[in-house]
């Protein structure tokens, strides 16, 4: 039999028992499946998906937030032989149509009936089944429950059979990742590929089976679904949150050794913190904002490795009682430390954390490296840095600067999109990311550059800049736009007007405006405003504009915003617009 996740998670279950595996919480309670109990829920679950005609081959997709039964229905279908399909939760309608067509997938398995209620109206021509995590079934839908019972007419050996079948080169998923055009691509993940992801995780992290995840990213995100396939290997138990409200609550209740999150995450919590701090009375104030500041200090030296005075090291010890230390109790004070991963992290808030007893590693990978390819290391860190590789991993430069990347986690190209997968291969077989970067002298990963135009929000969230521009571009009273939001909570955007059509709208209404001003007027604003909120309409909620801002002139070849070919030149505009955007965030 050759190896796979579930035969490590087979043998896991029959080493560690009753030991708790996955933590979730019923009616406000937590509760447990042990390793036993999990699974015989996913063997469950597969023979069931099995009599419904799920087989080798197979396309099944789960749309629906991180819970306990998204991970178990994963294996389950992974067991069949079947591809996995992850959809956001938060994607709108169309985007989860034009996903489910292009897989080709024969059975959807939906979180609530609501969401097969906004999607059943949508032609889907491979679509038989569909399978709703909450609640009774009806006549449309199968219940989790109504799964297994249609399964038991299945001889149990079914199951071992299906695992004798799986080999490493097949495909195990399908991670649709938005594309330059945007149109998403998706990405074929093989058995090969989450195994090598699991084994270079293991080469840098240890953890015992009395050792707690907590995970709260979306599984659909390409971080999340590799620490939980590195949590069925490396044998620790993973606790699930489903609703990002109820995180902090969460972590007091469950006191995890690590969690998993996304930049932006972290912001929050700084300014969280910060504005509690700017609360206190001035003296209570003053000695807050000494003790950050002593926290800065001694995160500087031990990134040097160098050690404290003897009294600063009394000056931090009183610092952290005093104040410091309740960071970290308030993320359930065992927190050994934080992974970051999804979008570029900031060197300060790194820093701050550090200054409050809290380590956060930064890792760097992609959707086609099955998550990460390096990362830095609990005893081997640089802020600022995305660390070094993982065993396995192989990273060179182009001429160009160009990360570009081999290793047996690297998948194996985008589904029915051959030209598409061999633009981000060279000749010699490196994947091409798409980013620029380089090693610092002790042999740490910077990013330094993206060369390709996808925007990576502070949330995680990829999103393809030219997909939501040419919605703004089909007003009639909008001619140019630059969608910008890279390492940002949300998405916003320059536009320059028709101005002809502006003018015209305005005559109708009784307006006059001396074409000159018309940028700044307050009929124009809202114009836009109304266009800009139709755009969004046809949007996942991510990927929404949530601020503008009308230019008064075009981009153009002349002045250097516009190629030739009269594509917009991104540095250019970013450069010449810094301030406008940068007032975006700033509120």
């Amino acid at each position: 039999m050759a190896e796979s996740i579930l035969t490590i998670f087979r043998r896991n279950a029959l080493k560690l028992k009753e030991t708790p595996c996955f933590h979730y919480k019923v009616g406000g309670r937590w509760v447990s499946y042990s390793w036993v109990e999990a699974e015989e829920r996913v063997r469950r679950y597969s023979l069931g998906l099995s009599s419904l005609g799920v087989k080798s081959g197979s396309k099944v997709a789960i749309w629906s937030q991180t819970r306990v039964e998204w991970t178990l229905c994963d294996l389950a279908i992974l067991a069949c032989g079947a591809v996995v399909v992850p959809v956001y939760h938060t994607l709108h309608r169309e985007q989860v149509s034009y996903i489910l067509k292009n897989a080709d997938v024969s059975v959807l398995i939906v979180e609530k009936k609501e969401q097969w209620n906004e999607l059943k109206e949508q032609a889907l021509p491979h679509l038989t089944k569909v399978i709703v995590i909450e609640g009774e079934g009806d006549q449309n839908l199968l219940s989790l429950e109504h799964l297994v019972s249609v399964g038991n007419g299945i001889p149990v050996n079914h199951y071992d059979e299906q695992l004798k079948q799986i080999q490493p080169e097949h495909h195990a998923t399908y991670i649709y990742t938005s594309g330059t055009t945007g149109f998403p691509k998706g990405a074929v993940v093989t058995h090969k590929n989450i195994l090598s992801e699991c084994e270079g995780l293991q080469g840098v992290f240890r953890f015992q089976p009395n050792q707690i995840c907590l995970l709260c990213l979306p599984l659909a995100h390409v971080v999340a679904r590799a620490v939980q396939f590195y949590q069925m290997s490396e044998g620790f138990q993973m606790a699930y949150v489903s609703d990002l409200e109820q995180l902090g609550k969460s972590l007091e209740e469950v006191r995890p050794h690590f969690f998993l999150a996304v930049p932006r995450l972290l912001e929050k919590v700084l300014q969280k913190v910060q504005q509690k701090v700017h609360s206190l009375p001035s003296a209570l104030q003053k000695m807050a904002l000494w003790s950050q500041q002593l926290g800065l200090e001694v995160s500087e030296l031990r990134q040097k490795r160098r050690s404290l005075g003897w009294w600063q090291w009394v000056e931090y010890q009183a610092a952290y009682w005093l104040g410091l230390r309740q960071l970290k109790k308030r993320l359930g004070g065992r927190i050994q430390f934080i992974i970051s991963g999804g979008a570029p992290l900031s060197k300060e808030v790194a820093q701050f954390f550090h200054g409050h007893g809290i380590l956060i590693l930064e890792g760097y990978g992609l959707t086609e490296t099955f998550a990460a390819v390096t990362v830095n290391r609990p005893d081997d860190f640089r802020f600022g840095t995305v660390g070094k590789p993982v065993p396995g991993v192989r990273i060179r430069m182009s001429p160009d600067g160009e990360i570009c990347i081999k290793g047996d986690m690297v998948f194996s190209g985008y589904f029915q999109m051959p030209n598409e997968t061999k633009e981000v291969f060279d000749e010699e077989g490196w994947f091409r990311t798409g980013d620029i970067g380089d090693f610092t002298k002790d042999g740490f990963l910077r990013i330094t550059d993206r060369k390709k135009d996808i925007i990576v929000t502070s949330g995680g969230k990829n999103i393809a800049p030219q997909r939501i521009e040419e919605l703004l571009k089909g007003s009639l009273y909008i001619n140019q736009a630059f969608v910008y939001g890279d390492g940002r909570k949300f998405i916003s955007a320059l536009v320059t007007l028709n101005k002809e059509s502006v003018l015209k709208s305005l005559e109708k209404k009784g307006i006059i405006v001396n074409g000159k001003s018309l940028a700044s007027h307050q009929a124009v604003y809202q114009m836009i405003r109304e266009e800009v909120d139709k755009a969004n309409q046809q949007l996942a909620s991510f990927e929404t504009v949530k601020k503008f801002a009308i230019l008064d002139a075009e981009f153009s070849i002349e002045t250097g915003e516009l190629t030739p070919s009269m594509k917009v030149k991104r540095k250019v505009v970013l450069q010449r617009y810094q301030d406008v955007l940068e007032q975006f965030y700033r509120e």
